[in-house]
Formats: structure tokens, C-alpha cells, sequence
């Protein structure tokens, strides 16, 4: 049986007023092929709770048996196999730990910032960005 399954957590992409984003991948880095990036965000706003969960079943869902949530399917071997995920469970730790219901501590709703980034007023936005750049 395959148990083809890297988690690479300690990605952290930055802080922010003490709270991290983090960045965690999960693939087959065995397989030495070229794998194209499939880059997953979610919980930008406070009240995005679903989106959290879609993130932790995608998970759980790739790492199969590894934690006995799912059965490991081919289907997610294979995935794993010929595909990088990166994921960021949580782009704005600051605002929903703190309630901004749309909004990052520095006042901007972050789904608006990303044609237009500033490193300072919105460092979830530009360290994301960069990682995204960064893969492939």
C-alpha cells in the first residue's frame, strides 16, 4: 500500500500583530516530475465559517488514512501524485480573531486589495501573493 503523503506545515508565510498565516502543503514530493500548483485561501472575512471547513475536508480529504478521516483513495493518490496543494486555512488571523467582520485590522476588506497590494497595510495579501508567484 502506498502512503505517498508529505506535509510540509512551518511554511508560515508571515505574522501579523502575533498572529501567523500559515502555509501548508501537502503532495507526494517523491514523485520527481514537474507537478503543477493547485493554491487553495479561505476565511478572508470573520463570517466565512464554511469556507474553513470546505479547507479542512480538501485535507483531510488528500491525506487520507494518514489521520483516519477518510479512507485514502486512489483518487486522492493520485491527486497527491501529480499535483503541489498549498493551502492558507486562514488569510486574515487578525481580523477574525478580533471580529472585523470584513475587514483586516488595517481597515481594508483584503478582496479588494489583491490587483493593488501594499506590503505595509496588507502584508496577509502580499505574503500570499508572493508564495503564489513563487510556486511553478
Amino acid at each position: 500500500k502506498r502512503r505517498n503523503i508529505a506535509i510540509t506545515p512551518g511554511g508560515t508565510i508571515f505574522f501579523i500583530v502575533g498572529n501567523s498565516v500559515d502555509l501548508i502543503t501537502i503532495s507526494n514530493f517523491k514523485q520527481k516530475q514537474k507537478k503543477r500548483t493547485v493554491f487553495i485561501t479561505s476565511r478572508v472575512h470573520t463570517g466565512e465559517t464554511p469556507s474553513s471547513f470546505v479547507c479542512e475536508g480538501m485535507m483531510k480529504y488528500l491525506l487520507g488514512k494518514l489521520f483516519n478521516h477518510t479512507r485514502n483513495s486512489e483518487e486522492a493518490l493520485v491527486l497527491r501524485d501529480n499535483f503541489v496543494f498549498k493551502f492558507v486555512p486562514m488569510l486574515n488571523p487578525d481580523g477574525v480573531i478580533n471580529g472585523a467582520y470584513r475587514c483586516s485590522l488595517s481597515g481594508c476588506d483584503l478582496n479588494r486589495v489583491w490587483h493593488k497590494v501594499d506590503k505595509l497595510s496588507h502584508p496577509e495579501i502580499y505574503g500570499t501573493r508572493k508564495a503564489v508567484f513563487e510556486t511553478n
